[in-house]
């Protein structure tokens, strides 16, 4: 049956390449008017439809050429929405690599006494001498570390979080100031990896090769762009 077939081709195409192309603008255009539009405004995709998504084989050369750019982008933005996930959730990852190999850390526990939509954490001096303490505002308690490095390791864990009011956060900080230089100097890192291209420009340029792949001209390109803008 159809079916059969589909899934024997689909099988033989590249993974990466056929989320590249489900995923594209020239997609979304061509299931916008083949699926029925439900409540709320999504499209309700049948068996049929799916069955007979027209995918590009790629057999020419040039059609190789853009089947590996789009497979190539694909992979990138993958890894980067992992890297942006990761560096999101600080510290979680961060400190997996480090408890496996033994090295002791603080449980900071802080429970919230109101609502945050993104939490600005400041560090500050603690008056009475000796360390440091993270001021999210007035209404919480501030958090103590005895280390301007923990305190700058604190923040990061902390700033833009979004917090409710009584959720509780256990924070683990590295006891040794050394990990926790190394842990920020990873975070920074994965920054810069995570700026340039952008997810955003990666998706671009795989539309692009979708356009080219099937042979869309200007005009094609204009009218697909902007039925688009209406969603």
């Amino acid at each position: 049956g159809t079916a059969g077939i589909l899934g024997i081709v689909l099988r033989s195409i590249e993974e990466k390449y056929l989320l590249g192309l489900v995923n594209s603008k020239l997609f979304d255009f061509y299931l916008r008017h083949m699926t029925p539009v439900k409540a709320g405004g999504y499209n309700q995709y049948s068996a049929k439809v799916l069955e007979n998504i027209p995918i590009k084989l790629p057999s020419t050369p040039n059609e190789k050429h853009l089947a590996g750019a789009i497979t190539e982008k694909v992979n990138l933005m993958l890894e980067k929405v992992k890297l942006e996930q990761k560096i999101e959730h600080f510290p979680e990852e961060y400190v997996q690599e480090y408890r496996s190999k033994g090295e002791e850390f603080e449980s900071i526990s802080i429970v919230f006494n109101s609502n945050h939509k993104a939490l600005e954490p400041v560090i500050e001096e603690n008056p009475s001498g000796g360390g440091y303490n993270i001021v999210i505002d007035k209404k919480e308690k501030p958090v103590f570390v005895d280390s301007k490095l923990k305190a700058d390791y604190v923040v990061a864990a902390l700033k833009g979080k979004q917090a409710k009011k009584d959720e509780k956060l256990q924070l683990l900080v590295p006891k040794n100031d050394a990990i926790v230089k190394a842990i920020l100097k990873e975070l920074e890192d994965d920054k810069t990896r995570a700026k340039s291209p952008s997810v955003a420009k990666l998706e671009d340029e795989i539309n692009e090769h979708v356009y080219t792949l099937y042979g869309l001209n200007e005009e094609d390109i204009k009218v697909i762009e902007e039925f688009l803008k209406r969603f």
